[in-house]
């Protein structure tokens, strides 16, 4: 699993903007490990009820395996809370649980942008915790 801080504030910076454009919806993405270093990838929220939970598009999903299978490894799976804390749901450790060997990243969201992101292994157990400037 890679570190909270090997993550590059670009990557970080990627996430909170989509988390941002995304409210009041929750956002979801991951992180992908490529030649060039880690990157965000966005990913579509199909979850019929996207304000309070996510589910990453099948179709994203499919793509992510493809870049996976091409030495692309998926290193972080990212989402929002709009208008509640960073912190791990049930919902949230059950999907984690699905991959356990990449990190969890929450990001709360209000109506004033992203003011927490927080770092989970998929067991639920905090490993980072940062306030976005």
């Amino acid at each position: 699993m890679i570190p909270f801080d090997a993550l590059p504030e670009a990557v970080l910076a990627a996430m909170r903007a989509h988390a941002a454009f995304d409210y009041p919806l929750e956002a979801c993405g991951v992180v992908v490990q490529t030649a060039a270093g880690c990157v965000a990838v966005p990913c579509r929220n199909v979850d019929p009820a996207p304000t309070h939970g996510f589910y990453i598009d099948p179709r994203d999903v499919l793509a992510l395996a493809e870049r996976e299978a091409a030495g692309e490894p998926l290193v972080a799976i990212y989402h929002s809370h709009c208008d509640s804390p960073a912190t791990f749901s049930p919902r949230d450790r059950a999907y984690a649980a699905t991959r356990p060997d990449v990190l969890h990243l929450v990001l709360c969201v209000t109506a004033r942008g992203v003011v927490a992101l927080r770092a989970y292994d998929a067991a639920g157990a905090a490993i980072e915790a940062a306030v976005p400037a």
